[in-house]
């Protein structure tokens, strides 16, 4: 074989080496670099939505995943580099749910689903300061606690008495509370059984349900 065939083999073997180089170096386009989320929203985000579209009926319209750059806007009038700076602090952050009128989808409510995650630093420092653009703008913001289970009357309620937000709900008929659970001492909260030989009969059920199953005769007597 001679040194000029060699050669160009050799030549040939290092072109190729380069080239694989420069492939594995490149970075992927910008459509490579995403894969499909399977949800939206978590476990207990969904739990919570399938009550609060109850809780709310058709009075409100229930977005969830909301930008917060979406729902707050910078002043007019500040310099660039204010309104860049402000932009930034919203751009990255969302509110769980966001509660619009059903007809002219007019913002009237922000929904905070507080999970056992807000206890950490970081957290808290975020949660400061949604709650602090919120009260800027005027917007009402409720914060609920992430449990197992909810129910119905008592998101009504939280939306309702709530003293920052007193968001109305006319289309559906005021929750009814009792005393605190025998058992546990959480409060116990109107329910009606939706199968069984009770089916459709009223009882007040402990809130905390199903850690606790206690139930109470809605009306003394009333079998349930």
């Amino acid at each position: 074989m001679s040194w000029e065939l060699v050669l160009g083999i050799v030549v040939l073997v290092l072109v190729g080496i380069a080239a694989a180089a420069v492939r594995k170096q490149t970075p992927a386009t910008a459509t490579d670099s995403y894969v499909l989320r399977a949800t939206l929203f978590t476990a207990a985000e969904r739990s919570f939505l399938g009550v609060l579209d109850q809780a709310v009926g058709t009075d409100y319209r229930v977005f969830g995943q909301v930008r917060l750059s979406d729902v707050a806007d910078v002043k007019r009038g500040v310099s660039a580099r204010v309104r860049q700076s402000a932009l930034n602090r919203i751009q990255a952050k969302h509110l769980d749910f966001v509660l619009c009128d059903p007809s002219t989808l007019e913002i009237k409510c922000a929904i905070e689903l507080d999970d056992g995650t807000h206890a950490q630093a970081s957290r808290r420092d975020r949660d400061k300061f949604l709650t602090s653009v919120c009260a800027s703008i005027g917007l009402p913001l409720v914060r609920i606690p992430a449990k197992h289970s909810y129910s119905v009357a008592e998101i009504r309620a939280l939306l309702t008495t709530d003293a920052q937000t007193q968001v109305p709900t006319s289309s559906v008929p005021p929750p009814l509370y009792a005393q605190a659970c025998p058992k546990c001492g959480a409060p116990m909260v109107a329910r009606t059984a939706t199968s069984g030989a009770s089916k459709g009969k009223s009882f007040w059920g402990c809130s905390t349900f199903p850690k606790c199953r206690v139930v109470v005769d809605l009306v003394p007597g009333q079998p349930h």
